[in-house]
């Protein structure tokens, strides 16, 4: 059976086939003495997703994501700078 990884730094989605899985594991044909592996499907690095559909709609969701946080850091930046642009020296105080 296929399913589609996606990875915590890339935005391809990639095609694995699968020998089978269980609710939180696929097990992956493997060269070598040991035939097979186990990977979780789900951890800090990467997420098995059972059709390329849904792998497209989280990272497409993921990207949204970003791009909004990226905008928000951004606004508070360009608000910091106005801010700083317009402080004046304290009454009192020494330039």
């Amino acid at each position: 059976m296929k399913r589609y990884r996606t990875t915590r730094w890339s935005i391809e989605i990639e095609e694995i086939e699968v020998l089978r899985e269980t609710d939180n594991f696929v097990i992956l044909p493997q060269e070598g003495r040991r035939k097979e592996r186990r990977e979780a499907k789900k951890s800090d690095y990467h997420l098995y997703h059972e059709t390329w559909t849904v792998a497209h709609a989280y990272l497409l969701q993921r990207a949204e994501g970003r791009v909004d946080q990226g905008r928000n850091d951004l606004e508070r930046r360009i608000n910091d700078l106005r801010i700083i642009e317009n402080m004046q020296v304290p009454k009192g105080g020494k330039e």
